[in-house]
């Protein structure tokens, strides 16, 4: 038994859900009582209130469960799928009603209506193809759906008049395949009465499509689907797929259109950007987005809505001069934030070999390395002859012109040869602090790719803040072609902190030029501000706490200015071990992309760790550091992690010839030394405490004479 079992019917030109929980506006509450299953079959229920139905829009209908208790022997109930198309949704939940938003589902219960009255059938729906296609195939099947109203047979008008001739009566059947192929580029009108014993179908439409034109290449012919090339349900996801030359067939030529074949259509606006590039691979190397990116061609970018199924043709805005060998077609979607569940489907054809890759993340682009698949989505192209003859303007895509905090230790200029002109047999690449000197300053030939890095490449050292202008020359056998007018980009301010530099956490706020990362499988970062004090002193410091996951997390310190000297790094910390497996460590690094391990780290399982760290980092070479306080595995096996009195200096070589005499204390300068730092000890082994720091290369004592002390002296720049 069910008490309080609600039945809501409303009408809709809907054909899929894009709501999991609509709530009741629009619908009618036609049945509420408590329900008794027993036994298998058809269960009919005679509705409180009759629906009306209007014999053309669909029924949508929403059942709520409102008994509040839990039983067993519930029923389970047959189902139909409507794979792609989401059909239906449901939420479950303890203690309360669901509101939320729960799950979308392709299966639809099986239902049966008994209506007081049979009625002429309705016109088809899902016509397909659709009036007004496109670039339909030649070899494409007729389809559609019923309309409702109990059609029994239909009869089918077909060809390239506006009142297409009958075909023939097809009986109860959903599909027609035409005996003979399409011609390229017809148009056709296609017509559907349905009927049944009161008669036929009303108001019938005539669709129209028209056949894709001649020259167009088709690759790939699987009806499988797949969310790539144009994937939304990840916030950020980008698709590369390889097409060998054995399968293009064909030589040197302007890539100008490039279509793929949607099967479930969707509402949303998916902004994109097309990219292509040649490779003599037959398989890809994986590897981060942006290093697949560095050397491709920006095509095209946008925002499309995949609402019809079908091909879905992009007229490039830059063509592609394609030269003969295997093609890359490159895919970047940002739809922004975690994505959504509303995404179209493409059709695919298993492949060998891993000839198609893909990224995905959400909330931030991605980077890590692409996922090997085989499945390579179907694909329509268009080539024009080459263009012959000189080059067109390079078209320039990064730096755009007037950027700035571009880094200083270089980065890639990238353009796009222009298909408006002939294929360039190579570049130059011109540029100036000046935008007056560009053609007399760094000038930079014979440059065969469409990118260039000043600093790897050219040799070149930038300044932090400066600006530059840059420009591409393009060349051939017939000519020549100069980007103009100059664009400029300018370097990154200086924010390096200079040393000495301490950081006590005195407030209960994270510091604002320290920053936290989590890669991997954690869900967030984890560092904070606690107003304890277990790693010694005043109250406030950093603290890393437990999260449910496995991966790195990293506590990192402002860039330092360590030109031309080693570091010198003291901290304080506490760590709580609950269990073996994770590793703390501190870490260095130039761009916080790449990270290096410092001689300093622990392993947990060991029991709790608290004291005074002193570690250097030696012949690292950069004029900038940061430092990462790094956790590296299981983020559950300990309880907390303290860093707080965090001090770092630059290391120069120690003073020589350090000697005393009558209290006085003193040592040989060492060059690009502005202070010096004394420490004693009572015996050679021990612990060296702070005494003083001087500006001289001399120290008096104050405690002389005394017992025995030595000392230790270090060089700060």
């Amino acid at each position: 038994l069910m008490n309080n079992q609600m039945i809501y019917m409303r009408l809709t030109t809907a054909t899929a859900v894009d709501v999991s929980y609509p709530g009741t506006a629009g619908f009618t509450l036609v049945y509420n009582q408590s329900i008794t299953w027993n036994g298998g079959g058809w269960t009919l229920f005679e509705l409180d209130t009759p629906f009306t139905w209007d014999g053309v829009q669909n029924i949508e209908i929403m059942w709520e469960n409102r008994d509040g208790s839990w039983a067993s022997g519930a029923p389970t109930f047959h189902y139909t799928s409507a794979y792609p198309n989401f059909v239906a949704s449901y939420k479950a939940q303890d203690g309360s009603f669901p509101t939320s938003n729960g799950n979308f589902t392709y299966n639809r219960p099986n239902i049966m209506f008994n209506t007081a009255t049979v009625m002429l059938p309705n016109p088809i729906a899902d016509a397909f193809p659709y009036d007004g296609a496109t670039y339909v195939e030649t070899q494409a099947d007729l389809t559609w759906n019923s309309g409702g109203g109990s059609p029994t047979g239909y009869r089918l008008y077909f060809g390239m008049t506006t009142t297409p001739p009958l075909i023939g009566d097809l009986g109860n059947v959903t599909t027609y395949t035409p005996p003979t192929a399409f011609t390229d580029n017809q148009m056709y009108y296609w017509q559907v009465i349905p009927y049944n014993a009161t008669g036929d179908a009303e108001n019938c439409p005539i669709y129209s499509f028209t056949t894709i034109p001649g020259g167009f290449l088709s690759i790939g012919t699987g009806t499988a689907v797949q969310r790539q090339p144009f994937g939304t349900s990840y916030g950020y996801e980008r698709s590369a797929t390889i097409y060998t030359s054995a399968q293009l067939g064909r030589p040197a030529g302007s890539l100008d259109q490039v279509g793929w074949y949607s099967s479930y259509g969707t509402t949303v606006d998916t902004p994109f950007k097309i990219y292509a590039k040649e490779t003599t691979d037959i398989e890809f190397q994986y590897q981060p987005w942006d290093d697949f990116l560095a050397d491709a061609v920006l095509l095209m970018e946008g925002t499309h809505s995949f609402d019809n199924q079908g091909w879905n043709m992009f007229v490039l805005d830059n063509t592609f001069s394609y030269t003969g060998t295997n093609l890359v077609l490159i895919i970047e979607t940002d739809y922004g934030g975690t994505g959504t569940d509303s995404y179209p489907q493409f059709r695919y054809t298993p492949g060998t070999g891993f000839r198609h890759q893909y990224w995905y993340s959400d909330n931030q682009p991605p980077s890590q390395s692409g996922y090997p698949s085989s499945n390579i989505p179907n694909t329509l192209l268009h080539f024009e002859a080459p263009v012959t003859g000189p080059p067109a303007p390079p078209i320039r895509t990064f730096p755009e012109d007037g950027a700035t905090g571009l880094p200083i230790g270089g980065f890639n200029l990238r353009w796009s040869p222009n298909g408006n002109g002939g294929y360039p047999d190579y570049y130059q690449v011109l540029i100036a602090n000046a935008a007056g000197e560009i053609e007399y300053q760094q000038f930079f030939d014979n440059v065969l790719f469409t990118q260039f890095n000043p600093v790897v490449n050219g040799g070149m050292t930038f300044n932090y803040g400066e600006v530059w202008y840059w420009q591409v020359n393009a060349l051939n056998n017939d000519g020549t072609a100069m980007s103009t007018p100059p664009w400029s980009f300018q370097i990154e301010p200086d924010l390096r902190v200079d040393l000495p530099y301490l950081q006590e956490v005195n407030e209960p706020l994270f510091p604002p030029d320290w920053s936290q990362s989590h890669c991997d499988g954690l869900p967030n970062n984890n560092w904070i501000v606690s107003q304890t004090n277990n790693a010694g002193g005043e109250p406030n410091e950093f603290m890393s706490i437990p999260v449910n996951g496995i991966g790195t997390s990293r506590l990192i310190s402002p860039p330092f200015n360590t030109s031309n000297s080693d570091t010198w790094i003291t901290f304080n910390h506490h760590y709580g071990d609950s269990g073996p497996g994770l590793t703390g460590k501190l870490q260095y690094s130039a761009d916080c992309v790449v990270w290096y391990d410092t001689a300093w780290s622990f392993n947990s399982g060991m029991g709790n760790l608290t004291g005074e760290v002193q570690i250097s980092i030696t012949g690292f070479g950069s004029n900038v550091t940061y430092l990462a306080w790094t956790l590296d595995g299981p983020q559950y096996q300990f309880s907390s992690w303290s860093v707080d009195e965090i001090q770092v200096e630059a290391q120069l070589p120690a003073p020589e010839g350090v000697s005393i005499s009558d209290g006085v204390l003193s040592w040989t300068a060492v060059p690009g030394a502005a202070t010096y730092t004394v420490y004693s000890c009572s015996t050679p082994d021990g612990e060296f405490v702070y005494e003083d720091a001087s500006a001289d290369t001399n120290w008096t004592d104050p405690s002389f004479p005394q017992a025995i002390k030595f000392y230790k002296v270090t060089a700060q720049p």
